[in-house]
């Protein structure tokens, strides 16, 4: 150890140049590295969400969440199932193996779910599954004005979303239009 710290101390200039050159390499690194202000979450997750009206956390349990359960346990692909149960309505979390193609999964358990129908009560609806999606809004947009009145700006914001979306690699706009007055108290 103590002859490779001699080497570098008596070679300023090659010091300089390694220097040089990682400094060079970062700069290149960090401009051609791909960044992400949200990168995209990918979650192996399927939801099976329903309710029953009225019915308890117990009955909900025994009449409805164990029974899919018992079904769902066959699917291959499946590391793990969690069930959330409230008053009235239940949600089954089924966790995907990594390499688990999702969407064979997904079909798999609503053609299980439509099975498990006739086991199910009569007058319940019949539970939907989903992938759980997480997404982020790149940006949000406020629009205000002093001089115009509500109608004309839901009008305005109209036309940004229309030209917003058909800009290339934006997936969803959304116009959210608040029907309260925001009094300003200064």
């Amino acid at each position: 150890m103590n002859a490779l710290l001699k080497f570098f101390l008596t070679k300023p200039t090659l010091n300089y140049t390694l220097f040089a050159f990682l400094f060079i390499l970062g700069v290149i690194s960090y401009s051609t590295i791909p960044k992400d202000i949200y990168p995209a979450i990918k979650i192996n997750k399927v939801q099976i969400s329903g309710g029953y009206a009225g019915a308890s956390v117990d009955t909900l349990n025994k009449m409805v969440v164990k029974k899919l359960e018992k079904s769902l346990r066959s699917l291959n692909g499946v590391k793990k199932i969690d069930s959330y149960i409230v008053t009235s309505g239940f949600a089954i979390i089924l966790t995907l193996e990594d390499n688990a193609n999702k969407l064979n999964i997904l079909n798999s358990t609503k053609d299980i779910i439509s099975n498990s129908r006739v086991d199910l009560p009569s007058d319940m609806d019949e539970p939907t599954a989903s992938l759980i999606d997480i997404t982020f809004p790149l940006m949000d947009i406020t629009i205000s004005s002093s001089t115009h009145d509500k109608e004309r700006l839901i009008t305005i914001s109209e036309k940004l979303k229309n030209a917003l979306s058909t800009i290339n690699n934006i997936s969803q706009v959304s116009l959210y239009e608040n029907t309260d007055k925001i009094f300003e108290i200064t």
